[in-house]
């Protein structure tokens, strides 16, 4: 079973290499088949995601969207997003994706449309493939930020080690564990995210939804959680498999989700399941579910212009779907 990651169209490698070893290779769509980042690629090559474009139309037009919106944003950069606070004197090269960036992109899209005239569906999906390529040039640049940021980080450590009295001068010294705190990207523009991915979701009928972001499972509860009859079930401690062991959870859980009726032996079953005795490195594992809708129907709920999807349903034998949050 495919397992899919929600709502981004990009990841840095930790995070790949970490989900290929609890799912195997995860499922990553791209809003533009032209406009594949080149990291991502590699991961692809690397068999630890799997790349798809679920709808490939239009992208001259996208290409173009997205050309004139990023010079736009080159010459009016802004100071809501994450990791601006570093870089305020870096303009043009700041992220980019705040609440201005998001109403730019609707003006993008409306801006030959009469305002009497309601957008049609094709407009709409190309309304979620540009919010969803500047969310995603956006999460590369933050990523990079914080990567150039952790550098700076080793190489301050490495000079306060070798410099004589920096005790006595109170120089603060950081624990050779501490690391940059890095800001939920779920936490900017999530309905927004949620929706324009669906989207893209609704044209390929994923079977497991996967997300790192706890922002956006909070969100998931408490926009859409009555709606899809979502819970939570379990929170488990999941151990890196060290070798060749392969997959920790897919299997389990495809089982579940297509079979399981949620009891407590159930869930006790697959906690008890869960062992890797060779490993060093432990994963947070939350597991919900929403019971008796499977995916096409979430995957609808999520929709912003809401579709009859169920009508082109994939005939799924999967019962409910399973939502994953990790956190490494």
């Amino acid at each position: 079973m495919k397992v899919t990651y929600m709502p981004f169209t990009y990841l840095r490698e930790s995070t790949a290499r970490a989900l290929n070893n609890l799912f195997g290779p995860v499922v990553v769509y791209q809003p533009l088949k032209t406009h594949i980042p080149d990291d991502l690629v590699l991961l692809s090559e690397q068999q630890l995601v799997e790349i798809r474009t679920p709808i490939d139309k239009n992208n001259e037009r996208l290409h173009s969207a997205l050309v004139e919106f990023t010079e736009w944003a080159k010459m009016n950069p802004g100071g809501g997003a994450a990791g601006a606070d570093y870089s305020s004197n870096m303009q043009g090269e700041i992220p980019f994706f705040g609440e201005t960036a998001v109403n730019r992109i609707r003006s993008e899209i409306n801006r030959c449309l009469s305002p009497e005239i309601q957008p049609e569906e094709s407009e709409l999906v190309f309304s979620a493939r540009l919010f969803l390529s500047v969310a995603q040039e956006n999460d590369r640049a933050v990523n990079n930020l914080y990567q150039d940021l952790s550098k700076f980080k080793v190489l301050e450590k490495g000079f306060l080690s070798m410099m004589e009295g920096a005790d006595e001068a109170k120089f603060k010294r950081r624990l050779p564990g501490d690391s940059i705190w890095q800001e939920d990207p779920g936490a900017k523009q999530t309905i927004q995210r949620i929706r324009a991915w669906a989207t893209l979701a609704a044209a390929d009928f994923p079977e497991m939804l996967l997300t790192t972001s706890p922002f956006v499972m909070e969100t998931l509860l408490d926009i859409y959680g009555e709606e899809i009859n979502l819970e939570k079930l379990i929170e488990l401690q999941v151990p890196l498999s060290s070798g060749d062991d392969g997959p920790v959870l897919s299997e389990k859980l495809y089982k579940l989700a297509k079979d399981g009726n949620f009891s407590s032996s159930d869930l006790s079953s697959l906690t008890a399941s869960i062992t890797c005795p060779n490993s060093t490195e432990v994963v947070t594992v939350s597991l919900f579910a929403a019971i008796n809708r499977k995916p096409v129907d979430v995957i609808h709920d999520l929709l912003p212009g809401k579709g009859d999807l169920r009508k082109r349903d994939a005939q799924s034998a999967l019962c409910h779907t399973l939502i994953v949050l990790v956190e490494e």
